[in-house]
Formats: C-alpha cells, sequence, structure tokens
C-alpha cells in the first residue's frame, strides 16, 4: 500500500510542473499536428465509448421542482427502484444493482462511503444544467464501481457578460410545496452560479391494501439546499474555482403497506451532505487541472449515526491535436487520492481507509474512424484490484450533412471494491471478501438523418456482461453477511428511436425506448441454487417509454408514458406485476414587454404537472405503496440580460 501512496504521490508533483515542460511527444508523427489550446477542460464523458441516455432538455427544464429519482423514473426508460413516494430511490442499469452504477458530480464519485449506491431522492434536479446516464462497464473512465454504467451531473459555465434569475413556487396533491431560486450573473473575469430550494409534503395519499382503503402514514418529509460555483478568472490562462454543495434532508420512513397503521414500526432518518471543492486551472501547451475537496455526509437513523468524511486530491493534464475537423487527438492523464474516515456505530473504531487512482485516457478520431483507449489502475487499503482497461471502435459508413451511419464496438473490465459496510459491518473484519469484475462486451448501430425540419435517429445496442465475484448479503444464522457469488451474467438489448419536426417557431419530438435484459446467476453457493438461471428478483426483462414533448408558440407540452414488466421477489413464486404510468406537463411562457426594446427579457412561465393520469396501482418494491392521479400547478419568473460573448 506504501508504494501506491508513493506512485500517487508521484503524479501529482508529476502534473504539478508538466505544463512547463517541452512535450515529449512532438518528437513523433505528430510533430506537424498545430496545437490549439483547449479553452475548455475535457470531461471525462468525452472518452466514453456507451451510449448515452439523456431525457430531453425540454422535459429537463419542465421538471425543475423534483429530484433526479423522478426524472430518470418519468423521463426516460431507465427502471428506477423506490421504496415509496419521495423514498429511497436507487437506479438498477442493465441488470446489475444500485451499487454498481457511478454517480460524478462535475467529475467527484458522490456514491455513499458505506453503501456504494445513491439515493437519487436526495440529488435536487435544479442542481444540474446537464444529466448523461451512460450504461455499460466503463470503470476506465469513471473509475471504481461502474459496472453497469455510470450517471454524470454538471453545470454550464461561461465567460460571458450574463445575468438571469429564476424563481420557482409550485404546490400539489398531499400539500407538497416547493420552492426555489437560481442565479446566474458574471462577466469575463468572474463567474457565479447560485441554486436554493425547499422541499416538504405530508405525503398522506390513499392506496388499497386487503380491500381497505387507507390515509399513507409516517411519511412525511421535508428539505432543503444550497449550491454555489464561483469562478475567477487570474489571467486569460489561469483560473481558481470553489464549489459549495449543502443540502438536508429529514424524512418519515415510509412503512410496507401491511404496518402502515401499526405505530410501533414507524421509523425516521435524517442526512445532511456538504461538499466544497476548490479547483485552479491553468492552461499553456498543456491543460491542467488540480481540485482539493471535502466531502462528508451524516445519517442519523433512529439516533445511530453514520457519518463519513472524505479528503480528496485530484490532478489531471490535458492536450489536443487538431490537425483538421477530421484528424484529431485527445489526451487526459491524472489520478485521485481519497482519505475517508468513516464515524458508524456498527463499525470497529478508528477505521481509516486509503484509496486512489491513476488513469490515462485517450481518444484518435481521423476521418470516418474513431478509436478510444483507456486504462485506469485503482488502489485501495489492504485490498488488490485489478487494472480496468476499456477500448472502443468506432466507424461511420456514411457521414454527409443529411445522413449519418455508424457501427461501435467497445469491450472493457470494470471492478467495484467492497463497500465499508460489506467489510466492516457489525464490528466484524470481513475484509477476506473479494471485489467484483465485469467483464463488459457491447455492440451499437446507430443511424441518423437531418433536415432543414425534421430529424431522425435510430439507435441499437447489443450487450454482454459476465459479472464475477457479485457480492449478495445472505443471512448467515442470526446475522446477514456479505458473500461473493461466483458468477452472474447479464445481456440484453436496448433499441431507441428519436425524431424531431419543426415548423415555423413551433416543434414536436417523439422519443421511443425499448430495453429488454435477462440477469441470472451461473454459478452460485449452495442458497442460491434455486436461482440459478432464473432472472434476478426485482428486476424486469423488459421495459419500455415514449415522450412526446414539443411547443405551440408559447404553449410548451410533455406527454411521458412508461411500461415496466412483471419482476420476481425474493420468494420465486412471488410476482410484482407489470405497470403502465402516464405523466402529462403543460404550460404557457408570457412574456413581458417587447424583446427588441428592453435589454432584460421578463417572461412568467405558468403549468400544471398531472402524474399517473391513468390511476394505476403499483409497486417498484413490495408492499411500498405509490401515488394514485396527483397534480402539481407552478409558476416560474424568469429576468434574463442579452448576453455578450467573450472572445
Amino acid at each position: 500500500m506504501k508504494k501506491d501512496l508513493l506512485l500517487l504521490l508521484l503524479l501529482f508533483l508529476h502534473s504539478s510542473v508538466s505544463f512547463a515542460q517541452p512535450d515529449s511527444l512532438q518528437s513523433h508523427e505528430l510533430q506537424e499536428v498545430e496545437v490549439l489550446s483547449s479553452r475548455r477542460s475535457m470531461s471525462n464523458d468525452l472518452f466514453s465509448g456507451a451510449t448515452s441516455v439523456l431525457a430531453p432538455t425540454e422535459v429537463l427544464n419542465q421538471m425543475q421542482n423534483t429530484s433526479l429519482s423522478d426524472f430518470l423514473a418519468k423521463g426516460t426508460s431507465l427502471f428506477v427502484k423506490e421504496t415509496g413516494n419521495g423514498m429511497l430511490s436507487t437506479i438498477s442499469l442493465r441488470g446489475t444493482s444500485a451499487s454498481h452504477t457511478k454517480v460524478n458530480w462535475e467529475d467527484v464519485p458522490i456514491n455513499s462511503q458505506t453503501m456504494g449506491q445513491v439515493d437519487l431522492s436526495q440529488l435536487p434536479l435544479i442542481f444540474f444544467d446537464e444529466v448523461n446516464v451512460h450504461p455499460g462497464g466503463e470503470g476506465a473512465v469513471y473509475g471504481n464501481g461502474a459496472i453497469g454504467g455510470a450517471i454524470t451531473l454538471s453545470e454550464k459555465l461561461s465567460f460571458q457578460d450574463t445575468f438571469s434569475l429564476q424563481l420557482h413556487s409550485s404546490y400539489g396533491s398531499f400539500q407538497s410545496l416547493f420552492e426555489s431560486l437560481k442565479c446566474r450573473v458574471g462577466n469575463e473575469k468572474i463567474q457565479s452560479n447560485t441554486a436554493l430550494f425547499y422541499r416538504r409534503s405530508d405525503n398522506d395519499f390513499k392506496f388499497d391494501f386487503r380491500k381497505e382503503r387507507q390515509v399513507q402514514q409516517n411519511a412525511s418529509f421535508y428539505d432543503y439546499g444550497v449550491l454555489e460555483n464561483l469562478i475567477f478568472r487570474l489571467t486569460p490562462k489561469n483560473s481558481i474555482g470553489v464549489k459549495l454543495w449543502h443540502t438536508y434532508y429529514d424524512r418519515n420512513i415510509q412503512p410496507m403497506m401491511q404496518n402502515n397503521l401499526d405505530e410501533r414500526k414507524y421509523e425516521s432518518i435524517s442526512n445532511r451532505s456538504t461538499k466544497i471543492l476548490l479547483d485552479y486551472v491553468q492552461e499553456s501547451n498543456l491543460l491542467w487541472k488540480m481540485r482539493m475537496g471535502w466531502l462528508a455526509d451524516d445519517q442519523v437513523y433512529e439516533s445511530h449515526l453514520i457519518a463519513t468524511d472524505d479528503w480528496l486530491a485530484q490532478s489531471s493534464v490535458e492536450k489536443s491535436w487538431r490537425k483538421s475537423s477530421k484528424l484529431w487527438v485527445d489526451l487526459k492523464v491524472g489520478g485521485d487520492l481519497h482519505a475517508i474516515r468513516p464515524e458508524v456505530y456498527a463499525y470497529m473504531d478508528s477505521l481509516m481507509e486509503w484509496d486512489g487512482s491513476l488513469y490515462a485516457l485517450s481518444k484518435f478520431v481521423a476521418n470516418r474512424f474513431e478509436l478510444t483507449c483507456n486504462l485506469r489502475k485503482n488502489f485501495v487499503t489492504n485490498l488488490k484490484v485489478p487494472f480496468s482497461p476499456s477500448i472502443s471502435i468506432n466507424y461511420h459508413f456514411i457521414r454527409n450533412e443529411k445522413d449519418n451511419l455508424s457501427a461501435q464496438f467497445l469491450c472493457s473490465r470494470n471492478v467495484n471494491v467492497p463497500t465499508l459496510n460489506d467489510r466492516y459491518w457489525g464490528k466484524i473484519d470481513n475484509r477476506d471478501i473479494s471485489p467484483e469484475k465485469g467483464a463488459d462486451l457491447e455492440m451499437n448501430v446507430r443511424y441518423g438523418h437531418k433536415t432543414e425540419c425534421y430529424f431522425l435517429q435510430l439507435q441499437s445496442a447489443l450487450y454482454r456482461n459476465d459479472v464475477s465475484n457479485w457480492i449478495l448479503w445472505m443471512p448467515r444464522g442470526n446475522i446477514w453477511k456479505p458473500t461473493n457469488i461466483d458468477r452472474v451474467l447479464a445481456k440484453g438489448v436496448e433499441v431507441t428511436l428519436n425524431q424531431m419536426v419543426k415548423w415555423g417557431r413551433n416543434a414536436s419530438s417523439l422519443d421511443l425506448n425499448y430495453a429488454y435484459n435477462h440477469t441470472e446467476i451461473k454459478e452460485g453457493f449452495s442458497n442460491m441454487s434455486v436461482f440459478e438461471g432464473r432472472q434476478m428478483p426485482l428486476l424486469p426483462r423488459h421495459t419500455a417509454s415514449a415522450c412526446l414533448y414539443g411547443n405551440v408558440h408559447s404553449l410548451q407540452y410533455s406527454l411521458l408514458g412508461k411500461w415496466v414488466g412483471p419482476r420476481t421477489t425474493s420468494d420465486i413464486f412471488d410476482q410484482l406485476d407489470s405497470y403502465f404510468i402516464l405523466n402529462m406537463t403543460v404550460d404557457y411562457l408570457f412574456k413581458i414587454g417587447k424583446k427588441e426594446e428592453k435589454r432584460y427579457l421578463h417572461t412568467i412561465d405558468v403549468g400544471v404537472q398531472g402524474n399517473n393520469l391513468l390511476n394505476t396501482v403499483y409497486q417498484t418494491m413490495p408492499y411500498r405503496a405509490m401515488p394514485l392521479r396527483n397534480f402539481i400547478v407552478f409558476l416560474k419568473y424568469n429576468v434574463n440580460r442579452k448576453s455578450t460573448i467573450v472572445k
């Protein structure tokens, strides 16, 4: 481990001086290529060969009063497990578990250090300008844990003379209230993006259980938070920045349906999360980034404390060669180091863990051919973690102004290190448990066609993810312990159709998605033999979604439909029924004053959201009731100043 830490330290020292050294690559065949200043940092998404699932920006803007859980559950074909309305929500990408999905905020992992997963209901959508979902193993790009895929969350900031302010207020069924403020202001020297929100709900919806109509008890919640992103440009090629995230969630834990009227079963939980990041960026012959940060999560469950502190350091060096728009190379190398100290009532005392990684990401484009090669090595205290390589080959058979036809092949090896709970829960030392390993193969075919008033994109993906040492918690006598399953195989098909039509100032889009997934235990221990050859519990084989959205002049609309197939529970003879959910949002944008006469543009947006319009009775988790038909009305006030782009 000491050698690993020394290697990480050497990388940071090298990164801090490498931008001033002559570029050794210039002596090779690329020496005739003109080097251009990056002017903008390369996100790791640039090097991902995986497909991307992204709900339309229009839908994202309409759902600013919700969480990432609601957005993904309603706006995409992805399957989200919800333990109740507004309760713990996790995602399953391509048949893997919640801890197999890496969630990165501005290239920083925010998965729980104890559980390894992320509660999507605690990620307010108003904090983000972009939400990208990358199904498929990309551990080399996104780091430890991305066996099933990754979700990246980010903001858009550029040095422009700009000012915008949005005030948002909504009220709906079950006494649900949401208030927010979002302000963006800046010039060529400084940029600031601020978001504030407050949300609460009594969550007292009605449901039927054993032919009896009941009102949901002990399910109320409230939460609030602030996000600040502040960047200073010191010189034209140097900048520093600070990012602050603070949220607090307090909620009663929605009981199972059979315990709804039993006050002895009522429980509560609170979560406080604080994240502070300090950034420094320098542009020269290379683009160098350095970051230091502190991530703290405190959870209190029925007076029991579950807390972690994560002190992190990141450094990366980027370079881009451009000979033309059809011939270029991007390269990014870097590393990260984390010092993690947990304070958990069920752990041994005085635990301290170090982990980190070194990575090299590269992308080569030559006319119709694209090649992406990535490599990452993770280091964790007292654990041996294998390399995570990936390679992606993409070829465009047709590429012109109107049509584009391409095929892609992706191969990757991915790793998921056992979580702190896996190794230390119950005040026992379970460090002999092995890291999970995934071998992912994927093939994609994409076709696109566009004209001045019409756009069409058709995409299909075929994948196979072979996971060894899958970690599953199983009863061992009177206690539950994590155990490695020898082999789990996930395979499937995804098909997506997107099309858009424009006429005048109007536009209409239709997105159709279908996914088939089969995840089964191929080899396991005796207790799991009953599941061998069968679909893993709580994972649907089939999901489908449709999204119709657009505008007619100042009227905007979105109609979202989603179908989830049947799922088995831990009892293979018990089954959760399939369901179809229909949601709709309609809003009208009022413009105040004449655009050409005012420097500031004022608008008022009034709308209504209708959820579960067909009154579907459904559950994503066994015996966790979900609301029937419900509505939300909202009002947004926007002020925008005309921007002047700074060159």
